[in-house]
């Protein structure tokens, strides 16, 4: 009431320690509640913010077009993975289980389908999983869940440290040279990343107005070729991104000028099955057991090969330690 906080304001302006003392344990409770107001609305934003659906914002900002009926469309399955669906193991021990992620397939939410749910039905005896890192909706492959608090914890320094080494493969629209200009092996592209702040899905390249974030990937490229499916000019590359922004790889490639096969955010590719981006491979420096994680190629069996880049020294792949379900404990 008034009267009540004018006690306060008098208590507060008076010079005597007695009189201060007083007023702060007054005052206290009403602090303490706002800090817990403050809290439960910063979950709530939080909890919010991952049951977001970022491929259907994508759905969103594509134009209806053609979609071949046999073949998946590319906003998500055409058919739900099954319900008895367990995912491809890559490892387990007691700190974590390593899972082969198919793509459109998110991590948590209010949805009928989700990593979680699914990995909760496979391992029922394990009471709580760990997230420790995430890869988009659209990406398939390599993620490793936690099993405990200190397993968890000593994965994300790595991600945090950034002292894991993340290779992707992927396809991408046209040729891509195997070499560039000064006859270099690998593309360096070192351009930042800026979010806006209209809530827009996309990101965009950093400009004088805005600067963005620091971004650097590195594209080794393996093979020319075309898509079976159509017949369209495409190349796979390995990439190898050295810092962790949002969409960094599919907008430097975009920048790049050859987009992801299947990226309807940054491309006008509207009809592909997918978006054709895998995290491939994973190595986490441990400083006691250092471990990799490896899949197979997913797009093997999508293009025709044209020619292969026989000259390339990919310095960027790491011996594999650990590289199949056969390693588990």
């Amino acid at each position: 009431t008034q009267s009540t906080w004018g006690h306060l304001n008098r208590l507060h302006r008076s010079p005597s320690t007695l009189c201060r003392f007083v007023f702060v344990v007054s005052v206290f409770p009403f602090v303490q509640a706002g800090r817990c107001l403050s809290r439960r609305f910063c979950s709530f934003v939080m909890e919010s913010a991952c049951t977001n659906t970022p491929r259907r914002s994508e759905a969103q900002l594509a134009p209806q077009g053609p979609v071949d009926p046999t073949r998946p469309r590319a906003h998500g399955r055409s058919q739900p993975l099954p319900s008895d669906y367990e995912f491809p193991i890559l490892y387990k021990s007691d700190d974590y289980v390593v899972i082969d992620k198919p793509f459109d397939l998110r991590l948590d939410g209010a949805f009928e389908t989700t990593i979680e749910k699914i990995i909760q039905r496979q391992f029922p005896e394990i009471p709580k999983f760990r997230w420790i890192h995430q890869l988009d909706y659209a990406t398939s492959g390599v993620q490793v869940v936690g099993l405990t608090r200190k397993g968890a914890a000593a994965a994300c320094r790595l991600f945090e440290g950034r002292t894991t080494v993340k290779q992707y493969l992927a396809l991408v629209d046209g040729w891509i040279p195997f070499s560039t200009d000064t006859g270099a092996p690998v593309h360096i592209i070192h351009e930042p990343i800026y979010e806006p702040t209209d809530n827009s899905f996309r990101m965009e390249i950093g400009s004088l107005e805005h600067p963005g974030k620091d971004s650097l990937t590195h594209v080794s490229v393996l093979c020319n070729g075309h898509l079976l499916s159509n017949g369209r000019p495409v190349s796979k590359v390995l990439l190898r991104p050295f810092t962790g922004r949002r969409h960094q790889l599919r907008l430097h490639l975009k920048h790049l000028g050859h987009p992801i096969v299947g990226d309807a955010t940054y491309s006008t590719d509207y009809t592909s099955y997918r978006m054709m981006l895998h995290a491939y491979r994973l190595h986490l420096p441990f400083t006691d057991n250092s471990l990799t994680f490896e899949t197979a190629d997913p797009f093997s069996k999508e293009m025709q090969i044209i020619e292969s880049n026989m000259n390339v020294q990919d310095t960027l792949l790491i011996p594999t330690v650990t590289s199949s379900s056969s390693h588990t404990s």
